[in-house]
């Protein structure tokens, strides 16, 4: 399941259940044997929502998205950009996009299909022969820049995080100066280090990206 929707006025306990319960059903009837549900979860109300999912036979994955509110303003230029060739989305070849897709799958974010992203601010890093090393998905949802996940290639991961961070940096601080932008990341010990030092630890964590799982039974 990508997203659900319930009109103002009518979105409660029981309407979130009987969504998924349909989706259940469904996917019995059409010989599914697992339904994947990534539940965005506002900081707070985390246990209202996972006692939902629970109790409708679902179990939590390990991989959680935290999402955090970002204010152009504070974010400090400390890494340098250039070491690697950079391009952006708009001058990327179909072939360039394909290998990205096929490496970035393992970095805990579903990948759209291309037009879904902002083709300024969405950027790559390549070595000499035009190989993707990394880059940062990065799209425009009501009014608003949302960085959809971070993939480094190489060999040193935290070095390549640094240079998209920066190179993504670049990209956007033009456009986005004096306005906030809202950034995916995996919870890990090096992606929480670079975004503490980048914001001086003013990144608002505002909620979380989950999966859940549920096994359709035989």
């Amino acid at each position: 399941m990508r997203e659900y929707f319930i009109a103002d006025g009518y979105d409660c306990y029981e309407a979130r259940k009987t969504m998924l319960r349909y989706l259940q059903e469904i996917a019995g009837l059409y010989g599914c044997t697992a339904v994947f549900v990534p539940e965005y979860i506002e900081e707070g109300d985390d246990e209202h929502r996972k006692e939902l999912l629970s109790d409708m036979g679902f179990y939590e994955e390990d991989k959680v998205l935290s999402l955090y509110k970002i204010k152009v303003s504070d974010v400090k230029q400390i890494y340098d950009s250039g070491k690697k060739a950079c391009l952006n989305l708009s001058g990327l070849s179909d072939k360039q996009w394909e290998q990205f897709v096929s490496e970035a799958l393992v970095y805990s974010f579903d990948i759209e299909d291309r037009d879904y992203y902002d083709p300024e601010t969405s950027i790559f890093l390549t070595d000499n022969e035009g190989n993707i090393e990394g880059g940062i998905l990065a799209g425009i949802r009501d009014g608003n820049l949302y960085i959809e996940g971070i993939a480094p290639f190489g060999g040193d991961e935290e070095t390549l995080i640094k240079e998209l961070v920066a190179s993504e940096y670049d990209a956007i601080k033009n456009k986005w100066r004096g306005k906030a932008i809202y950034m995916y990341m995996l919870s890990n010990r090096i992606y929480n280090r670079i975004l503490k030092e980048v914001t001086d630890g003013k990144a608002e964590r505002i909620g979380s990206l989950v999966n859940f799982t549920y096994e359709v039974p035989v």
